[in-house]
């Protein structure tokens, strides 16, 4: 019988379980107190994105909701597995939500990329 190894965790690939008890680390409540607060923080997220409303946190993202209108995919063109030409087809309406960082973010997550570089 063969045992399937467990795949390891990236640590880069963070979940909220972990941001709950980083909250609480750091701010010195208890986690389930803090599991209060971010099961509020998603249900306000949830109505902001069903609302399709806009919501800003500055210096850190903006949330939003986007359409994309009815369009053929493209017209021209061969399918790379059997070189056969591709046929357009119907893509319907669609909604994306996107969460944008914000430029202040963006800008300390580039510099620090960029000293990082710069000790090595």
């Amino acid at each position: 019988m063969e045992v399937k190894e467990k795949k390891k965790r990236d640590e880069n690939i963070l979940n909220a379980d972990w941001l709950i008890h980083e909250i609480a680390r750091r701010a010195g409540f208890t986690v389930s107190d803090v599991r209060v607060i971010w099961r509020t923080f998603e249900d306000i997220f949830r109505e902001v994105i069903e609302e399709e409303k806009v919501l800003y946190i500055i210096g850190l993202f903006k949330l939003y909701v986007k359409h994309t209108k009815g369009h053929y995919g493209p017209a021209k063109g061969y399918t790379p597995v059997s070189g056969k030409p591709y046929q357009a087809e119907w893509k319907d309406e669609s909604i994306k939500v996107l969460m944008k960082p914000s430029p202040k973010l963006s800008r300390n997550a580039f510099f620090r990329e960029v000293e990082e570089e710069n000790k090595e």
